[in-house]
């Protein structure tokens, strides 16, 4: 009964439920893959002008059976933006498609092919530019921080990017550019978080070189516990806002940003600080150094 008392327990509890995660995460992304958008695959783009109205729910529901895929539609102007892989088969119109379901005419404003030779472009953008961010961060944390707190929070930021990605290789939801938005977003939010953590934990250690790393790392969790609650609650309700008002367009984006926020806010509270202690913090690590005398400095016998 004590140790569910002690905030440490949940801790490592908490770190066991994560590890479990992010191998579920690992394994749905090695059998399912990451569906990927036309950002990166390449396809048709078409915008049709439809003579009676209809709702994006309804259109995409109209042209899935059509197309043999899920279309991303948006409403542009007086018309619609339909983007998708590929025509289903030779001499496919999909005016003449779409007519024939609506019984309505349908006029094609204009019609366009990305080619995949863009998408292999972005796709090595998008990498090179999560690589530099991470980069960056791992420069950052390491001229901050002793190494095994920073190396906490870098595994902590690896953590929330599997998680992410583990829930839209799950749910077969398309990674496209918006969506690499939310996790350069997501990098830079856990980041944040972890680094309170970090810092609280660093001055904590300092001042208190005899206590037990374990009690010291609840203390820091603790005192930056309410900051971090408000911080996420608050911004979870613009991304809710977001998810459920954005419509298609900006799925993908909202939840990337609120499965990221959430799960940043978990590690940085239960991952970060917990294994920069499992590497072996210590409060030694952070005790502050004796100057060392120049040549020719006097000493004084008695301090003041």
């Amino acid at each position: 009964m004590d140790k569910l008392k002690q905030l440490a327990f949940w801790r490592y509890l908490a770190l066991g439920l994560s590890t479990a995660l992010v191998l579920g995460s690992l394994l749905t992304l090695s059998l399912r893959g990451l569906p990927l958008g036309q950002d990166f695959t390449g396809g048709m783009v078409q915008e049709v002008a439809l003579a009676q109205p209809i709702g994006a729910q309804e259109l995409t529901q109209l042209l899935t059976p059509i197309l043999k895929e899920k279309p991303q539609v948006v409403r542009n102007d007086d018309g619609w933006r339909i983007r998708y892989r590929a025509d289903p088969g030779p001499g496919f119109s999909l005016a003449k498609a779409l007519e024939a379901k609506l019984g309505s005419p349908v006029r094609l404003k204009s019609s366009s092919y990305l080619y995949s030779q863009v998408g292999d472009d972005q796709a090595a953008q998008s990498v090179l530019a999560l690589l530099l961010a991470a980069l960056a961060i791992l420069g950052y944390l390491a001229w901050r921080f002793e190494w095994r707190l920073a190396s906490g929070a870098l595994l902590a930021l690896a953590h929330d990017l599997l998680l992410v990605l583990g829930v839209f290789s799950l749910l077969g939801l398309e990674f496209d550019l918006s969506v690499l938005a939310a996790l350069l977003a997501v990098m830079g939010y856990s980041v944040n978080d972890s680094i309170v953590v970090a810092d609280r934990l660093r001055e904590t250690l300092g001042r208190h070189p005899k206590v037990a790393t374990a009690t010291l790392v609840d203390r820091a969790v603790r005192a930056t516990f309410s900051r971090t609650l408000v911080t996420s609650g608050t911004t979870l309700f613009t991304v809710g806002a977001i998810l459920w008002l954005g419509g298609a367009a900006l799925f993908g984006f909202a939840l990337a940003l609120l499965v990221g926020i959430v799960v940043g806010t978990w590690s940085s509270i239960f991952v970060a600080a917990t294994l920069g202690e499992l590497f072996g913090l210590k409060a030694e690590h952070y005790a502050p150094k004796p100057r060392e005398s120049k040549e020719g400095e006097r000493q004084s016998a008695l301090p003041y």
